[in-house]
């Protein structure tokens, strides 16, 4: 099962939990790793950032 990452709490419990993210775009995988930071409009995955408006995050789930 494939869970969306959307809102702040989300992505907080995401980096807290130190679970690996898929970063995606229109479908095509772009990068995967722990969330690092976020704030508002960006998504540290890595060491890349990506805009929350234009990528997806995803987590997969057992």
């Amino acid at each position: 099962m494939i869970k969306m990452l959307s809102t702040d709490i989300e992505l907080f419990a995401a980096a807290l939990s130190q679970v690996y993210v898929v970063v995606s775009k229109d479908e095509m995988l772009d990068n995967a790793g722990i969330i690092r930071e976020y704030c508002k409009d960006f998504v540290r995955v890595g060491d890349s950032w990506f805009a929350r408006n234009t990528y997806q995050f995803n987590v997969i789930l057992k």
